[in-house]
């Protein structure tokens, strides 16, 4: 019996190492075949077999495959906030849409409060104007992320989204109860997201005799928080940044205003008004005119193009995001970096996804954990990723819109303020290129045409 055994097991050492020669064969022949075809024929067929041999080896199988592209982003923030002399407190709700190449929609809801301190001052001298405004806010953050299968089924769960109110408590608890599988308050439910945030603001704006106006401003969000994804087993730590600056410039269309002051007959000239005032200025009769309404003073008002008029404006904006997914027992199962930068609309964005069994990743990771402030060790880690990791570079127009609103007023040394508001970002993909692992960088002439689409 034993020697039976032992012989089977002989034989299906044998058939094992056959098996793997097979597949190198198979695989050395499809690269002569495929040599002179597109990177993404390549990268295809190369996958392909790669996996096939990890089923064969029975290793780990995340091979970092390629994913479908965001070809439209929309996100809209809508905020109230409140500020009483130096105290400031807000309410802020953002949500995301993205819909993607392969007709899928992803979606995320995050809302929370804030509060901080700010300062505001203003200076004047003659036609000179001036203020400056900053604040610090540290607040918490609580979501939720979805995927929908068909724009309609999108569309009927953003307008729940935009009516639903997210507490952290609530969204710990639910998060909790449907990892450990308790309960499932929400199936539709990707993962919950819990974070803590802290942004600063500034703003300077300058004036001179409604003549040209101008100014600048900049701002900056980091943002730490989870990410439980119950269907995954899954938990997500990922640390953000966002930093946005600007300045504008405008010399105005039009120089309006008062020339001087005459007498009318018959009441005031059209679109004029009527006022009373001491000093000289035109008298606009005509020569030997009857004066009917010498009780009555007209100021006349012109309007004259400004040669030098132009508005000029200016946006950069930067910042990325680090994620380390980890599933049962603190297994590190995903790295992901994303790095972005843009200049007046036109936004890149780098994504790099390692795969955390790959040994150079795994040593590059491990040391720059020892000392995560090290150049070295963040070089190193780059490199890694450079080579290992699954890339994809994309490129963005993207718009802004604010409608801002507010009011309010200042008695003795009490200053009360009340801001609402909303902002919108339409980001639409313009183009996009991905390179697997170890492989050839591809055009991605699918995520074109769905864009098109």
């Amino acid at each position: 019996m034993r020697s039976r055994l032992k012989s089977d097991g002989g034989q299906a050492s044998v058939e094992h190492i056959g098996l793997m020669a097979l597949v190198a064969v198979l695989l050395l022949a499809a690269t002569a075949i495929v040599g002179a075809a597109s990177p993404g024929l390549r990268n295809a067929v190369r996958d392909g077999f790669m996996h096939a041999l990890c089923v064969v080896t029975g290793g780990g199988c995340d091979s970092l495959a390629r994913e479908p592209c965001p070809t439209l982003r929309t996100v809209k923030t809508t905020g109230q906030g409140l500020g009483v002399s130096y105290l400031r407190l807000g309410h802020d709700k953002v949500l995301s849409i993205e819909r993607r190449s392969d007709g899928t929609y992803g979606l995320s809801v995050i809302e929370g409060f804030s509060t901080g301190g700010g300062i505001a001052l203003e200076r004047g001298r003659g036609a000179f104007e001036a203020s400056a405004e900053a604040k610090l806010m540290l607040g918490h953050r609580a979501g939720r992320t979805y995927v929908a299968a068909t724009q309609a089924e999108a569309q009927a769960l953003a307008k729940r989204l935009k009516k639903e109110h997210l507490t952290e408590a609530r969204t710990l608890v639910a998060g909790a109860a449907d990892l450990l599988g308790l309960a499932s308050t929400d199936p539709s439910v990707e993962s919950y997201v819990l974070a803590g945030d802290g942004a600063f603001e500034a703003l300077g704006k300058f004036g001179l005799g409604g003549i040209i106006e101008g100014g600048g401003k900049a701002g900056n969000r980091t943002q730490i928080g989870v990410k439980i994804n119950p269907r995954e087993q899954e938990i997500t730590a990922f640390a953000s940044v966002d930093a946005r600056a600007g300045v504008f410039f405008e010399a105005l269309n039009e120089l309006a205003g008062p020339v001087g002051r005459g007498r009318a007959g018959g009441g005031p000239p059209a679109g004029g008004g009527t006022g009373q005032g001491g000093g000289g200025g035109i008298d606009l009769r005509k020569p030997g005119a009857p004066d009917t309404s010498a009780s009555e003073d007209t100021r006349t008002r012109v309007s004259v193009k400004n040669p030098l008029a132009q508005k000029l404006e200016g946006e950069v904006m930067g910042g990325g995001t680090i994620a380390l997914r980890f599933g049962p027992g603190r297994q590190l199962r995903g790295i992901e970096v994303v790095g972005y930068a843009g200049v007046n609309g036109k936004l890149r964005e780098l994504r790099a996804r390692l795969d955390p069994n790959d040994s150079r990743v795994l040593a590059a990771l491990a040391q720059w954990q020892r000392d995560p402030t090290s150049a070295t060790a963040i070089a190193d880690l780059g490199r890694a990723a450079s080579t290992n990791a699954a890339l994809d570079v994309r490129t963005f127009d993207t718009k802004r819109t604010e409608h801002p609103g507010g009011f309010g007023g200042k008695a003795h040394a009490l200053t009360l303020e009340v801001g609402y508001g909303s902002a919108s970002d339409v980001s639409k993909l313009t183009s996009q290129r991905s390179r697997p692992p170890g492989g050839e960088w591809e055009d991605r002439t699918d995520c074109v045409m769905a864009t098109k689409g």
